[in-house]
């Protein structure tokens, strides 16, 4: 790997790969983590950008995401993987489930898998000299933000704009007919980041998948319901 990776792991037995959303860290899941790394090794990493590892490329999207993950589990794990990722961590493991056979199962918490979205150049972008500017003006564009989009990703991870920018155009339905890997999708129905229907969508798609749709329940699934996501998660891992 040529980035610097925040990792830990914990306990014995066969490997759980816990990898978080985007503007989380290696703790957005410590519930699941403590819990199933009684009786399996898990780990957990930051991935670029975020906690302690080191920040992306610019241009990196979500091959060049998905391909240092791929890097950590074979240069660190060492061994097929049982994945479980939430959010933009969920959309990682389905690039990798459907490229790369480094999965036994895999595990996705409202994956971020399906966009529409598309990023205009702003009219400030295209003043001369933008680059060099960016800096100075990042406070005056930190404001129309929050005006504006005051919920934005840009907005709190301004060191990654241009990496989120690249991604919220990014859809990985072309591929879902790819992924072979036995597959639990859990969601919530009052999901207001990635709405509950492409739950449902992915669901058709992925050919060996199970779906968990739980009331009431907004995008961060893991903190809102950890006891039933083990409960789901230990049935999962339990079946043949």
């Amino acid at each position: 790997m040529d980035k610097s990776i925040n990792y830990e792991f914990s306990g014995t037995g066969d490997v759980i790969l816990f990898v978080h959303g985007w503007g989380g860290d290696l703790h957005s899941m410590d519930g699941l983590y403590d819990h199933f790394s009684k009786n399996y090794k898990c780990y957990r990493l930051d991935l670029p950008g975020f906690g302690k590892s080191e920040n992306p490329d610019p241009d990196w999207g979500i091959a060049e995401y998905s391909n240092l993950v791929r890097l950590f589990i074979d240069e660190v794990i060492k061994s097929k993987v049982i994945y479980c990722g939430h959010s933009f961590g969920g959309s990682i493991g389905i690039y990798l489930a459907a490229n790369y056979n480094v999965m036994e199962k895999m595990i996705l918490l409202a994956p971020a898998f399906r966009r529409k979205g598309e990023v205009k150049t702003s009219f400030s972008e295209k003043i001369p000299f933008y680059s060099k500017l960016k800096p100075v003006l990042y406070p005056i564009r930190k404001i129309g933000y929050s005006i504006f989009y005051p919920g934005s990703q840009v907005l709190r991870h301004p060191h990654l704009e241009e990496n989120f920018k690249k991604l919220v155009v990014q859809t990985l339905v072309p591929i879902l007919h790819k992924v072979e890997v036995k597959t639990l999708v859990i969601w919530g129905n009052a999901d207001l980041f990635v709405p509950v229907k492409d739950g449902y969508f992915l669901h058709k798609k992925l050919k060996k998948s199970e779906l968990r749709v739980y009331e009431g329940v907004n995008h961060n699934i893991q903190s809102a319901k950890t006891e039933k996501v083990i409960e789901d998660i230990t049935c999962f891992l339990n079946k043949k």
